[in-house]
């Protein structure tokens, strides 16, 4: 059942985020902020499901920070053997660290989790902004959770206000479940380290790079492929995974070009592959939309499969175990630095 999923608020009053969930503004121990600076109030690009989530900034400089949200009727989280409270979060890699905590009807638990999952240390996450899930056991809290009015979220500890933290962080999808959801499946891959790299393809050393290297190739390297090359521009990756449905990213980089072939030839279904190679499994990943000259993340979707102005993001069905990606040059300079298979597909 959804409590928040921050969908529903606007730009306008009475729906600004910061309407419902009110925060520490005109106050002089409460230093938590709710929303951007300026309209769009939510947060658009870093989001876990859906279009939209809530920016929190804090600043515990002899302060604490807690945004509340009333609910009105009270709700019954007893209902359907309800017995987990679970929220998103992302960190910038920017905070400095300061303890995260949940209220339900002023009982407050705290966050039990790594330091860095608030500040994210790696250039993957901090990039593509990855989601931690926060689930908590409603047993545990002892508050009659057949008539909760209030929940809260906070950092810090309003009983010691000292020379705290600050940062901001980003939730999500706030719901209850009858038990622990199952955890995100995640498979990183650094685009260097496939299992066999073709003769053509370049490997380049860029300390903006993940892990310092990353594969592509250069402009005059060869032409653009209407079909998938052959082993010279291949890259392969052999990787596991608990078996279900997935999709793909990719951290990569455009300088003229920005596209990709990619194929799971062992996936037992896909949502499309390339109209002009039906049966092959191929998909042409075109339109790749990361800044020119810059790292980006992007799902692997294609234009082409469909006809050009439709997109549709990737998705294959995987048994469990062993499977190989395989990656192939489209077009002349783009560059590949890390790729991550979930089955967050939403």
């Amino acid at each position: 059942l959804v409590v928040d999923d921050f969908e529903g608020y606007g730009d306008y009053p009475p729906d600004e985020i910061f309407s419902t969930w009110i925060d520490g503004w005109g106050t002089q121990t409460n230093s938590a902020l709710i929303a951007h600076d300026q309209a769009p109030w939510a947060e658009t690009s870093v989001v876990h499901g859906g279009g939209q989530s809530m920016p929190y900034r804090y600043d515990n400089n002899l302060k604490y920070s807690e945004a509340e949200r009333t609910l009105d009727p009270p709700q019954d989280w007893t209902k359907h053997d309800l017995k987990v409270l679970s929220l998103y979060f992302h960190g910038d890699p920017a905070n400095v660290v300061e303890q995260m905590y949940v209220k339900v009807n002023d009982t407050k638990v705290l966050y039990d989790g790594d330091a860095t999952d608030i500040k994210p240390t790696d250039i993957e996450h901090m990039e593509r902004g990855l989601w931690k899930q926060w689930n908590i056991d409603l047993a545990s809290l002892g508050v009659n959770l057949q008539s909760v009015t209030k929940l809260a979220i906070g950092f810090g500890d309003e009983t010691n206000l000292t020379a705290g933290g600050s940062g901001v962080v980003y939730f999500d999808d706030i719901r209850l479940y009858p038990s622990v959801p199952e955890p995100i499946e995640e498979i990183w891959l650094e685009a260097e380290a496939a299992g066999t790299i073709g003769a053509s393809l370049r490997i380049y050393d860029d300390p903006t790079s993940s892990g310092g290297r990353h594969i592509g190739s250069d402009d005059g390297d060869g032409d653009d492929n209407a079909t998938p090359p052959g082993v010279e521009w291949t890259a392969v990756y052999n990787f596991d995974v608990a078996g279900g449905t997935y999709k793909m990213l990719f951290r990569a980089q455009q300088a003229n070009s920005d596209s990709f072939w990619v194929r799971i030839p062992s996936a037992t279904s896909q949502n499309l592959e390339d109209q002009d190679l039906p049966g092959t499994g191929w998909v042409r990943f075109d339109a790749m939309d990361v800044p020119r000259g810059e790292w980006g993340w992007d799902e692997v979707y294609s234009e082409m499969s469909h006809g050009i102005g439709v997109y549709e993001v990737m998705n294959w069905t995987l048994p469990a175990g062993a499977h190989r990606l395989e990656i192939a040059k489209r077009e002349d300079g783009v560059m590949l630095d890390a790729i991550v298979i979930t089955d967050d597909v939403d």
